[in-house]
């Protein structure tokens, strides 16, 4: 073996030693921006189930469908009420004005 042979194969070795760790280089940086990547989502997803576990007990203090049905009757019932009401009101007050006119009628005319 001759010196030149040696010196061509430690070049070729220290290339080929190159390439490798190039290669575990990239391969790690790929892991680890891959792990990043997982754990970012992780948070996300975890963020996500908190907010919705949030808006399930926010919910079940909310009314039902079948509860609203029955708000929305009774604010109905209160509604016709509050209109007979007005409307009873509204005779009434014509029959006092017109027992009034005829108060002061009589009590001129008499």
């Amino acid at each position: 073996m001759d010196g030149e042979f040696i010196r061509n194969s430690l070049m070729g070795l220290q290339w080929l030693t190159t390439l490798g760790l190039a290669f575990y280089t990239f391969s790690g940086n790929r892991q680890r921006a891959t792990t990043k990547s997982i754990d970012d989502l992780n948070k996300k997803i975890e963020e996500k189930c908190q907010r919705i576990a949030r808006l399930e007990g926010e919910q079940k203090g909310l009314p039902t469908r079948d509860e609203l049905t029955r708000i929305h009757e009774r604010i109905d019932e209160i509604m016709e009420t509050s209109r007979q009401n007005n409307l009873l009101l509204g005779e009434l007050l014509g029959q006092t004005k017109e027992l009034s006119r005829s108060r002061w009628r009589n009590w001129f005319f008499g």
